[in-house]
């Protein structure tokens, strides 16, 4: 039988049986007006002040000039700071904002091997348990074609206007900075634009290791990296979605995985007609991002970019060769479009902070039965009064999202109408206010754990 057959007999055999509940859980997770009142602050104005004030540096490269107030990396982290503080200032003046050094080594990247280089974080402290962190970042940095070593070494002087590559993804973390800064949250938000990411994550890594180091634990790790264009090097444009990857490093989930799995559910309710694609990968094929340097030190990591790259706007030097126009200028970029992904990251920040953490333990059985039963573990005692209860969510094994949901209760197990043969099932938590964790999984044969116990 076809994997769509098996799914259409899956679906059959449970809908009858679910639907009035399934149905009830479904109305009951709706778009928080508070959440959708800041996404309307998101305009691409907004985001287009960003990327200009960024290009207009000349160069960020990470070894650029430093001092200079109006050129080089330093002139782009003064602004970023400057930025992020009057943003605090005019939202009530809870963000922390701060540069966080850190000593950049390649032997490669860098001229002499060595820089100094310092990730610009605004922090809005969680009510509930502020060391459980969501990081949603770009990284402000940009190379040029002289980067490339094939094409005679590293250029740290020259012009790098990183337009996309990535003052788009530095623009998405400063519009949700200012979309967000005037709400609470229980989990702690950190708005971030990461340094020496062309150099080899080196900024995004020293920060994930010093929070790791410092007990904290990353509810999730967003980038964002080429997010600003919607016209590919095709010339077809396709604005009405933003590919979404996570990884995966076996088995059919991770929490990565399902976090990306929660963004869908979230664009339907903040971002309708614009959605995430996901891309079952941990990344580009061949390529890396800053989640990743979350992703190996057991941190769940994601990362958009746009639909269909053109590889012309991206570390080149600006030129023009037989009528066509190199170099990663803001002229590429489409701000309705970036504007849209701000505020499908804005959405899924806010969802996940504001929800309890995931349901850790997770363990199904199954066998030889019609049924499943599903247990877990609840979140830490300190979230007791934000949890109003559980939901169990399942899908048929070959299906990308989420399709069917279930009343889990207020206690550690439920039992549901799922045939486990053919379905992969997974709990999240519901806080008082109906937001949603994203689900928990259990671990199967060869699969790598779903999530750790904290």
């Amino acid at each position: 039988m076809s994997p769509k057959g098996q799914r259409w007999i899956w679906a059959a055999a449970t809908l009858a049986v679910v639907a009035a509940a399934s149905s009830a859980q479904e109305s009951a997770w709706r778009a928080d007006p508070e959440i959708a009142k800041r996404l309307a602050r998101i305009t691409p104005a907004q985001v287009q002040e960003t990327v200009i004030a960024l290009v207009a540096c000349g160069t960020r490269h990470s070894a650029s000039e430093s001092e200079s107030g109006d050129r080089g990396i330093g002139a782009a982290r003064r602004w970023l700071v400057e930025k992020l503080r009057a943003i605090s200032a005019a939202r009530g003046g809870r963000l922390q904002v701060e540069e966080e050094w850190t000593d950049l080594v390649s032997a490669t990247r860098l001229p002499g091997g060595k820089a100094r280089g310092a990730n610009v974080i605004a922090r809005l402290v969680g009510t509930v348990e502020p060391d459980r962190i969501v990081v949603v970042s770009g990284h402000y940095d940009s190379i040029n074609s002289k980067y490339d070593l094939r094409r005679g070494g590293i250029d740290p002087v020259g012009d790098a206007p990183g337009a996309d590559d990535d003052a788009s993804g530095t623009a998405v973390a400063v519009a949700c900075a200012e979309a967000l800064a005037d709400l609470q949250f229980p989990m702690t938000v950190e708005f971030c634009a990461m340094t020496a990411e062309e150099q080899g994550l080196l900024g995004s890594e020293a920060h994930a290791k010093k929070l790791k180091e410092s007990g904290k634990f990353v509810e999730l790790a967003i980038t964002n990296d080429i997010v600003g264009a919607s016209r590919g090097e095709d010339g077809i444009v396709r604005n009405r979605f933003v590919r979404l990857f996570s990884p995966c490093p076996a088995g059919l989930d991770s929490p990565a995985r399902n976090l990306a799995r929660h963004a869908v559910d979230v664009a339907k309710l903040y971002t309708p007609g614009f959605e995430p694609v996901l891309v079952f990968r941990a990344d580009r094929y061949g390529r890396g991002g800053d989640h990743t340097s979350f992703e190996k030190l057991g941190f769940p990591g994601i990362r958009f970019t746009e639909p269909r790259e053109d590889y012309r706007h991206q570390h080149q030097d600006v030129r023009e060769e037989s009528g066509v126009r190199y170099g990663d200028l803001p002229e590429h970029l489409d701000f309705e479009y970036l504007a849209h992904v701000a505020r499908l990251n804005a959405a899924l920040v806010a969802e996940v902070a504001s929800a309890p953490p995931t349901p850790s333990d997770v363990r199904v059985n199954g066998a030889l039965r019609h049924d499943t039963t599903v247990s877990w573990k609840a979140p830490a005692a300190v979230w007791a009064s934000q949890v109003a209860g559980f939901e169990v969510v399942a899908r048929s094994t070959t299906a990308a999202t989420w399709e069917k949901q279930f009343p889990g209760g207020t206690e550690s197990s439920a039992v549901v109408p799922v045939v486990l043969d053919d379905a992969v099932v997974g709990v999240r938590a519901v806080s008082k206010t109906g937001r949603r964790s994203a689900a928990s999984v259990p671990v199967e044969r060869g699969a790598a754990e779903s999530r750790p116990a904290r």
